[in-house]
């Protein structure tokens, strides 16, 4: 995840985030671009992460320079990486919002609306978006560990 600088962040007993250092995108300073820099070559962060993880499954939203990375990755073009991680590109949240019917399928949620979401859950995933921001994850544990602690 691109950040104002590199670290990670425990999530759960098994979820790990790496955040690495990225500069602000020149037309919107409230997102932040891992540009070619970071992966093209030997070394680099997203190269040391793939290395140290060796996912089975590398999932890019970032549609403006991540999708290179998927390309490399898929084509065994990325020197450095000697495995090759089924990758996934996503484009919109609804891309990865599935539901299940009542034949027990799974569907996108993109195909239940067809594109015309409801006013609610795009504030809803507006809202979720702000998960992002550490302050507001650090705000969200505190809050689920007293709620844990509660119920016992």
């Amino acid at each position: 995840m691109p950040g104002d600088h590199s670290h990670t962040e425990s999530i759960g007993d098994c979820g790990l985030v790496y955040h690495v250092e990225s500069p602000r995108a020149p037309f919107n300073p409230g997102y932040r671009v891992l540009y070619p820099t970071r992966f093209l070559f030997p070394y680099t962060a997203l190269q040391r992460i793939l290395t140290t993880e060796r996912p089975e499954l590398v999932g890019v939203s970032n549609k403006y320079t991540m999708p290179y990375l998927a390309g490399l990755l898929r084509t065994r073009r990325l020197t450095g990486i000697p495995f090759r991680p089924t990758t996934v590109g996503l484009s919109c949240w609804s891309d990865r919002v599935f539901y299940l019917t009542d034949e027990g399928d799974e569907k996108s949620l993109s195909l239940f609306w067809r594109g015309k979401y409801p006013g609610a859950v795009n504030r809803f995933i507006s809202l979720m978006g702000l998960l992002k921001h550490r302050r507001i994850r650090s705000a969200l544990r505190v809050a689920l560990n007293e709620h844990q602690e509660f119920a016992r």
